[in-house]
């Protein structure tokens, strides 16, 4: 295992404190708490720190640096998070997968309670290979998403600028926020009511997101989102989606995401509105 890998155990092995910070007003989105692109960007934050800190042990070599990138991760959203609220992120190592995966938890928690609000399970590839180059080791998500499979329109349309990425892998930010766009184009928006005042009574939140990289993404590409929406049990609905170069359509992403619709007065989850069933395969 690389000396980047093993200096980043020894920071994240007892739980490093990665972000101290709370959530802006502007953050919260229509259904009153913190949009989960910006959960997304906090992880961004705290994955920085804690490869900074570990990159600062082994000395300033960027090639050791660029060598451990995402490779798989799992998005978890426990609970919401509302404007003001103070937040931090702790970073620990988990067990390995295998010899060639160095897994890493961020965990991001209300800082007066300790509750979690959500966490990020993110696989690293411990390999040789530049930025630039693919994977080699095959990756997915636990349920595969193929760019032909039958049922995917498309639902995104993005320019890749300089901030959006970080050594040949979209930011988590740009990343989520792409796919809540598509998500919203695919027909998810479709399940969201609001009263006769224009005030939402049914909203929709995310529970958790898998994705899978299979491809470099570098700025000034072009980028598209092709998705669909199934159902997977009375209350719940999965996202599918691909991220492809729209000029090569080469496959850079796969991703599952689970949706939930909620009664805004109560926050408990209902079943699936019937104005959903046109969109749902």
């Amino acid at each position: 295992m690389s000396t980047l890998v093993n200096e980043t155990a020894k920071l994240s092995s007892r739980g490093k404190l990665t972000y101290r910070g709370a959530v802006d007003a502007w953050e919260c989105d229509q259904m009153g708490h913190m949009n989960i692109q910006f959960y997304a960007q906090r992880f961004d934050l705290s994955e920085q720190v804690g490869l900074d800190d570990a990159w600062q042990s082994v000395g300033n070599d960027l090639l050791v640096r660029e060598k451990l990138g995402p490779l798989r991760e799992r998005l978890t959203f426990h609970s919401e998070l509302r404007a003001g609220a103070p937040i931090e992120i702790t970073m620990s190592a988990l067990e390995p997968v295998d010899p060639g995966i160095f897994r890493v938890r961020h965990a991001l928690a209300r800082t007066e309670d300790g509750f979690l609000a959500a966490t990020a399970d993110i696989d690293y590839e411990v390999s040789e290979q530049r930025p630039q180059e693919a994977p080699r080791r095959a990756t997915q998500p636990s349920v595969l998403v193929d760019k032909n499979h039958v049922g995917l329109r498309h639902c995104g349309r993005s320019s890749i600028l300089d901030g959006d990425v970080q050594n040949a892998r979209l930011r988590r930010q740009k990343l989520v926020a792409m796919l809540n766009h598509a998500s919203c184009h695919a027909g998810l928006e479709r399940g969201r009511q609001r009263d006769l005042g224009g005030r939402l009574i049914v909203g929709s939140a995310t529970l958790d997101m898998e994705i899978a990289f299979h491809g470099p993404v570098l700025a000034g590409m072009l980028l598209d989102v092709k998705s669909l929406l199934t159902r997977k049990t009375g209350k719940l609905v999965d996202a599918r989606h691909i991220i492809i170069d729209a000029e090569t359509d080469a496959f850079l992403y796969s991703v599952a995401v689970t949706h939930v619709f909620f009664d805004v007065c109560t926050r408990k989850a209902i079943e699936i509105p019937e104005s959903m069933t046109s969109v749902i395969t």
